[in-house]
């Protein structure tokens, strides 16, 4: 009955109806209408507009339910399904009570945007970490990556996945750079997105004000002209500006800065990649 009452539904109702529809004991094959509604998922505009986006693949899954991600759909291909991975991660999602459904290959291979998919995807809801509960209290020791225009999602992936191997304690991102639930984002993170608070969206000339009236000192990484990084160089409280790889941080965030970092080149190189910067100057501090 349930099911009918779906496909009758027309193509833009919302998610939160469709969900509380939808979720039932039993796996269900999915409809051609949840399939269109999930399709949605993979453009920007709908992921914002419904606060929900994709999750693919048995590894970054399993990291979203080992930090509690509240998954709200499971869904695998019947192929995929045999697999002991992905039978493990379905029992366990079925365990806690997640609405599991099959699709089709063909089905999953349009809703992932991984070349070879691994047949199993899940649906999250966005969440947003509250800025004014993050700041740490005056005086402690706390180190903020901050991205100014960042653009290219691997770039994004992998300095979130670095910012959580080095312990960083919040990333920042700013509105112009890439969204961060963009497919190639989040499979870059390798699971970092689901450990690490990440305040997207940001005006980060007001934000790093915010900062540095808490005692953080700004530190904006330029190519070249900044005094040469060493860890002596930056305080145990500090935000760390990376920006555009073609431009770099703009005139409104460098006029912030308490200091420009330049890391020594010493080889032909013209340029360096914005990830790799960022676990240079990481790697350099003495973060604990």
């Amino acid at each position: 009955m349930r099911i009918k009452w779906l496909q009758r539904r027309s193509f833009d109702f919302t998610f939160n109806i469709f969900y509380i529809r939808f979720i039932m004991k039993a796996r269900q094959k999915l409809s051609a209408p949840a399939f269109r509604s999930l399709l949605k998922l993979t453009e920007k505009k709908y992921r914002q507009e419904y606060g929900k986006y994709l999750i693919e693949g048995v590894h970054l899954l399993g990291e979203a339910l080992d930090a509690g991600v509240p998954l709200e759909l499971l869904l695998v291909t019947d192929a995929a399904l045999k697999g002991p991975e992905v039978a493990a991660l379905d029992a366990r999602a079925g365990s806690m009570g997640i609405a599991r459904s099959t699709a089709s290959a063909k089905e999953m291979e349009r809703l992932c945007d991984a070349v070879t998919p691994q047949g199993i995807l899940g649906l999250a809801p966005v969440t947003a970490p509250s800025l004014g509960a993050f700041w740490p209290g005056p005086g402690t020791p706390s180190l903020i990556v901050a991205l100014e225009h960042v653009a290219d999602p691997g770039n994004v992936g992998t300095i979130l996945r670095t910012c959580d191997w080095f312990g960083v304690d919040a990333v920042f991102l700013s509105g112009e750079s890439v969204e961060l639930h963009n497919p190639k984002v989040v499979r870059s993170t390798m699971g970092a997105l689901f450990h690490l608070p990440v305040f997207a969206g940001l005006d980060l000339p007001r934000v790093l004000k915010e900062a540095k009236k808490r005692g953080y000192h700004v530190a904006v990484s330029a190519l070249a002209g900044g005094t040469a990084f060493t860890p002596a160089v930056l305080p145990p409280r500090s935000v760390v500006v990376l920006g555009n790889e073609a431009s770099g941080v703009t005139g409104a965030v460098t006029e912030l800065a308490d200091r420009i970092v330049t890391i020594p080149r010493f080889g032909r190189g013209e340029s360096l990649n914005v990830g790799a910067a960022c676990a240079v100057i990481l790697g350099g501090m003495k973060l604990r």
